[in-house]
């Protein structure tokens, strides 16, 4: 996929398909023209079968700015135009971008509907993993920079991602915390599936805690 400045008016081809939402502090549109791959398009790119352009715009809108119960999501043709005046009576600064992309599915398999849905679903991935990873995870102020060492880190943390995901823990900085507190260890390798469930209790001893499980495994000395 590629960028580039998305024009604030429209375009000469009718748009296919045409998202309008106004809600959680902004009005945003997004636009979607596709059309077959052309020869040198496939020939670069083995496989493609469609390409595509997407066009985004979008400003802020709260109460903060005034009355906003006019401005609301419209659709179709006159998507665009209803966001520039909704953004004028606001005086809101509105920003656009456009992306240019390829796919390997076929017009049969994929709608521009479709397509932008995609497009959305992708954004699901960039929230839930890397934005995680770079904050709650800390990669970005990593001092990790040599050899293989971020691959390994990253692998790391994509799997402490996945499993606490997997456990039903939205919240991976929440998630870590609680487990933290568990001296053992024990609810670490519950969530790894190393431990069954619910098969141990936890008894002081002169060594501290220690997992006593319900058979076997004998306190320390």
């Amino acid at each position: 996929m590629k960028r580039r400045p998305a024009p604030l008016t429209g375009s000469p081809f009718p748009p296919q398909h045409v998202t309008d939402q106004a809600g959680h502090g902004r009005h945003d549109i997004r636009v979607i023209r596709a059309a077959p791959a052309t020869e040198a398009i496939s020939a670069r790119w083995p496989g493609a079968e469609q390409m595509f352009l997407i066009e985004r715009c979008r400003h802020l809108r709260t109460r903060a700015m005034g009355d906003i119960s006019a401005c609301r999501a419209g659709g179709g043709q006159e998507s665009g135009p209803e966001l520039l005046t909704c953004a004028r009576q606001l005086g809101a600064k509105v920003s656009c971008e456009a992306v240019t992309g390829i796919t390997s599915l076929s017009a049969g398999q994929a709608s521009p509907a479709r397509l932008l849905t995609h497009n959305r679903h992708h954004w699901g991935i960039e929230n839930g993993l890397h934005h995680r990873r770079d904050t709650t995870y800390g990669e970005d102020a990593s001092p990790v920079r040599a050899g293989a060492a971020p691959r390994l880190l990253a692998s790391m943390n994509n799997l402490v991602i996945s499993v606490l995901s997997r456990a039903g823990h939205a919240n991976s900085a929440y998630a870590r915390r609680d487990l933290g507190w568990d001296r053992t260890g024990l609810r670490a390798l519950e969530l790894l599936g190393l431990l069954p469930k619910r098969d141990y209790v936890i008894r002081i001893t002169r060594s501290g805690l220690w997992p006593q499980p319900w058979r076997g495994m004998a306190a320390p000395r």
